[in-house]
């Protein structure tokens, strides 16, 4: 067996370990080294791999190992470029996952949580404040160095007015006192004592005491002030309690009329509508014409009586006057009434052209034509009815007495001038910055209303829409078709600038839904103490050894030389022209000076008029600045009406005119010297310069007008009709 047997080592022998038992110091330190050991593994961990520390919710980071620390899953080195990222895709968003936390809702959202330096800086300033406003009122052994009420040297300090208002007083005084302590809203001082916002919200200025609104969570928060500090900043601002009651009263008067003009505003509103609802209903119920059967056609020329209904309706006593033709206005030799026919001496055919620009004269000379067979038959006092057809010269009928004068019958018409310039350049106002004519005159021979009434009537419009301390120095209009006698003019004024020393009004007339006329005047605030120029005076004789016009229109039609058409022309000019506000005498026609140059002067003063004003003055003188103006042209270069070949005068009118003002002391009710000249005419146009002076030589006023002056010339490139078979 002792063969068999492996042999051994030696047998162990017994360790005594008693000496190596670790003592309460080791144990210590060994603990100390490994804390250690185990701090320095995990620092090394970490900068190593950021990503191990753990997030907001106690997790360690998910990250990739980078390449290059032996990480099995580093990529093999390649020198193929990196893959580009397809812009397909849309836009790329990076987010960081370690910045994101669960809203409990399904989703991670950012929190947002961002450091603001300067947030934090101002919410430490502000909780100084806090501190040093809730701090509490010291109080020293030394009762001299103690803070005392401003009224009764009482201890007992109200902390609120002494943190807030910087007022040292009790409570007894406050409520002793309240003229001085007592607190007012924001409202009361800006109603009382007129303090604006900036100045309430500043607060070293004026130091304030926010409280919550008693009247709802959600208003503002209540600003209170001290009254007495309220008092002395107003003083201070105003002067004196006087100047601010001056101040106070003075706007409470603003808002008042303000409050007026509106409520006036709003009733001329209000009356506007209700005047057009009257208008409609009368225009709805004005008389339609409405033309009988065409009878007793003959030659291709038959008779219609308009209105027989309501002629019948009249009585016997009315009689139809005029038969309307298509072509012509016929006063047959006899005239249809109800009780059967009446002979009349005369008759009288009108072709269409005349009627349409002379209606209303030879309704008259109709008048006149049949004025003696009335007188035999005792007719005089009955009412005559005159009906126009639509589409001439008024599409309305006139029922008027006839009277027993020719002189009545043409006031009553109303298209004749009114022997008092002031009835002539009268308006009335319909609205604010709107009136309306209310007469007409055409005269004699003319295509429509005279122009210097149009420019004279808008002017008073402009005038009555400027202030009274601003004078008129310029106009200028343009005349863009004539206009009718039988319908208003409405002028409308427009308010275009409004300066200092200038100010400036347009002027629109309006006729039948048309703009007939536009003028542009300037008002100015009158500058008397600015050096003055003027060209002098011509030498004319005085208006007292000058002949007038209706002088010389006698001496034509007493002249047994002239021609019955002449004497017939000028027997209607001299009836027009006795009956003018305007009278003129001739100071020199046709005078030619050394240079060669043709003048026309005329004196021209308004009848029997008071001393005006000096606007209503300017408007007198625009109504005299149209009178033989452009006429001077076509005169000048030898047209003349009635005559015959190319000095035949087949038109004449204005195109636009202007005036210019250098006083405002003339009188029109005075001799005015009026001196024309023609510097060119051609091609259809005439231009006219105007110079108006008073007795004493002062020019008051220039003028310019450019007009058409047109022969009885045609075209010679244009074909001449040829006669029809």
């Amino acid at each position: 067996m002792a063969d068999n047997e492996r042999p051994s080592t030696p047998p162990r022998r017994p360790i005594d370990t008693s000496h190596l038992q670790a003592t309460p110091e080791h144990v210590k330190q060994i603990e100390i080294n490994r804390l250690k050991a185990k701090a320095a593994q995990r620092q090394k961990e970490q900068e190593a791999h950021p990503s191990s520390s753990a997030n907001l919710n106690n997790k360690r980071l998910l990250t990739v190992t980078p390449a290059g620390q032996g990480s099995p899953t580093a990529p093999v080195a390649s020198s193929s470029k990196p893959l580009k990222r397809d812009s397909r895709l849309g836009t790329y968003f990076e987010y960081d996952l370690s910045k994101m936390v669960n809203s409990k809702g399904g989703f991670l959202m950012d929190d947002g949580k961002k450091d603001d330096d300067d947030l934090k800086r101002k919410e430490r300033e502000r909780e100084k404040q806090r501190n040093v406003h809730n701090l509490d009122i010291p109080m020293f052994l030394d009762p001299a160095m103690n803070p005392k009420c401003r009224e009764c040297q009482s201890m007992d300090i109200d902390p609120t007015f002494m943190k807030v208002f910087n007022c040292l007083v009790c409570k007894g005084c406050q409520n002793e006192k309240p003229e001085k302590y007592s607190l007012l809203t924001k409202t009361e001082c800006k109603d009382d004592y007129l303090l604006t916002d900036p100045e309430l919200r500043d607060e070293e200025a004026m130091p304030h005491l926010l409280k919550a609104n008693p009247h709802a969570s959600t208003y503002a928060n209540m600003m209170l002030f001290l009254r007495y500090q309220v008092e002395d900043f107003a003083w201070k601002k105003w002067g004196s309690p006087e100047a601010l009651d001056a101040e106070f009263e003075r706007r409470t008067a603003e808002k008042k009329k303000k409050k007026n003009k509106k409520f006036e505003q709003s009733l001329k509103e209000l009356r506007k509508r209700t005047k057009e609802g009257i208008w409609q209903r009368r225009k709805d119920a004005e008389h339609k014409h409405v033309f009988g059967p065409v009878e007793g056609v003959s030659n291709g020329i038959g008779e219609q009586v308009a209105c027989r209904q309501m002629f019948a309706e009249h009585g016997a006593k009315e009689l139809l006057l005029g038969i309307w033709r298509p072509n012509m206005l016929s006063l047959p030799s006899k005239v249809k009434s109800i009780n059967g026919n009446m002979n009349i001496r005369d008759s009288a055919i009108l072709d269409r052209k005349t009627v349409t620009s002379r209606t209303s004269l030879y309704l008259l000379h109709a008048v006149e034509l049949c004025r003696a067979d009335w007188a035999e038959r005792s007719m005089v006092g009955t009412r005559v009815v005159i009906y126009c057809r639509t589409g001439y010269h008024a599409d309305r009928f006139s029922s008027q007495v006839l009277p027993a004068s020719m002189s009545d019958i043409v006031n009553d018409l109303n298209q004749t001038e009114h022997e008092q310039i002031s009835a002539s350049l009268e308006v009335e106002q319909i609205e604010v910055n709107l009136f309306r004519s209310k007469s007409l005159w055409l005269p004699l021979r003319a295509r429509g209303v005279f122009g210097g009434q149009v420019i004279s009537q808008a002017l008073v419009s402009a005038t009555n829409c400027v202030d009274s301390s601003l004078a008129l120095h310029s106009m200028h209009c343009y005349f863009l078709t004539s206009a009718s006698p039988s319908t208003p003019i409405i002028y409308s004024v427009e308010r275009l600038r409004e300066g200092k020393s200038y100010v400036t009004r347009s002027v629109k007339a309006v006729q039948n839904g048309h703009i007939i006329f536009i003028m542009l005047c300037s008002f100015q605030k009158p500058e008397p103490w600015q050096p003055t120029h003027q060209w002098p005076m011509p030498d004319v004789s005085p208006p007292e050894q000058c002949e007038d016009e209706e002088t010389h229109y006698e001496r034509v039609i007493q002249n047994p030389k002239s021609s019955p058409d002449v004497v017939k022309l000028f027997q209607e000019a001299l009836n027009e022209r006795s009956r003018s506000p305007i009278s003129i005498k001739v100071a020199k026609e046709h005078y030619v000076n050394k240079e060669g140059t043709v003048r026309y002067m005329y004196w021209m003063k308004a009848r029997d008029i008071p001393k005006y004003e000096a606007p209503f003055q300017k408007c007198i003188l625009a109504y005299e600045s149209d009178m033989h103006f452009i006429s001077s042209a076509s005169r000048i270069i030898g047209l003349r009406r009635g005559a015959k070949g190319p000095k035949s005068l087949s038109m004449l009118s204005t195109l636009d005119h202007s005036i210019w003002f250098y006083n405002n002391d003339f009188d029109a009710g005075d001799w005015l010297l009026y001196e024309m000249e023609c510097p060119r005419a051609g091609s259809g146009r005439g231009i006219v310069h105007g110079r108006m002076f008073t007795r004493d030589g002062t020019l008051v006023a220039v003028t310019t007008q450019e007009g058409v002056v047109r022969a009885n010339v045609r075209d010679p490139a244009e074909p001449k009709a040829q006669a029809k078979l």
